[in-house]
This record gives structure tokens, C-alpha cells and sequence, in this order.
């Protein structure tokens, strides 16, 4: 695998950077909150030009992340971290960090079960009663209607005259 320079692996995050950035998204955008020009930001997405610290500097502030991370080659990790705004989380409560952390760690151990658990396999076999066979597959092919859904293979009508007694006449 060959390395990429410094003027590609600077393009490329800031491409990425940009794609995931609504507030960042153009040229125009990220010049005018970096406070360098819009061309210098154009021979740098091209990888024309090496960039100067203070323009670095000010990429990566205007992204709210480190000048490391923004000159990290990505390509080298097989799948790159996830990008977020490091500022706004910085001022989330307490709580809230401690309930991402949370998340990424049950999200990473249950991969990690994953990986380690075989797949679910019974070992005891159990008998089944002589005929529940049989009317399991009565019960699937029968058509569903009313006089179906009751119990066993009455009707309708028997189950009417069965809860009703006739009268005595006294």
C-alpha cells in the first residue's frame, strides 16, 4: 500500500470534513470561517499547493478538530472514527456524555459477543404428543373465518345451544 502525501491526505479529510458538514459544505463557506481565501481553499481540495501551518490551523479550527486529525491518513485505519463536532460536545452535560460513552461501549461488547457466541443450537430433544402434528397442519390448511377461529371443531350454533338451557315451565 503506498502512502499518500501530506497535500492528498489534506485534500481528502477536508473533502470528507465537508461532505459531513451542512455549515461547511462549500468552498465559499469554509474560506470565510477559516478566514483564508476561497482559492487557497480550492488548490488545497485539489492538492496543488502544500499548505501553510496557519492555514492548517485554521481548516482544522473551522472543523472543531485537531490539527493531527486533520492531517491523519485515514486510508491506513480500515475504518476511519466517527467525525463529530468536538466543541458541541464538550458542552453537552455530563450526563449525556456518560450516556454516548455508554452507548459505544454496549455497541462494541455486543460485537463482540457476537463474535464469540455460537448460534443459538438446542440439545435436548423433547416429544412432541402423538397427535399435535396432525392438527398442526389441519390448522394450517384450514381456510380462516369465523366458524374456524373456535375451539376444536364445533360451530357457530353449537356453541350457541350449549351455554342455553331450555326452560322448565312450573
Amino acid at each position: 500500500m503506498t502512502r499518500l502525501n501530506t497535500k492528498q491526505i489534506l485534500a481528502a479529510n477536508m473533502r470528507r470534513l465537508m461532505d459531513t458538514s451542512a455549515s461547511l459544505n462549500t468552498q465559499v463557506k469554509l474560506a470565510a470561517r477559516a478566514g483564508i481565501a476561497q482559492s487557497t481553499v480550492g488548490r488545497l481540495l485539489r492538492g496543488e499547493v502544500y499548505a501553510q501551518l496557519a492555514q492548517v490551523e485554521a481548516i482544522a479550527d473551522a472543523f472543531h478538530i485537531t490539527v493531527g486529525e486533520l492531517l491523519t491518513d485515514h486510508s491506513l485505519t480500515s475504518e476511519s472514527a466517527p467525525t463529530y463536532d468536538k466543541i458541541a460536545f464538550a458542552k453537552l452535560p455530563a450526563t449525556e456524555k456518560a450516556q454516548i460513552s455508554a452507548f459505544i461501549d454496549f455497541v462494541i461488547q455486543r460485537q463482540d459477543e457476537s463474535k464469540m457466541s455460537d448460534p443459538l443450537s438446542l440439545s435436548k430433544k423433547t416429544d412432541l404428543p402423538p397427535d399435535l402434528k396432525d392438527r398442526l397442519m389441519e390448522a394450517i390448511q384450514r381456510e380462516l373465518n369465523d366458524d374456524t377461529l373456535t375451539l376444536g371443531h364445533e360451530s357457530k350454533t353449537e356453541r350457541r345451544t350449549k351455554g342455553r338451557r331450555k326452560r322448565s315451565s312450573s
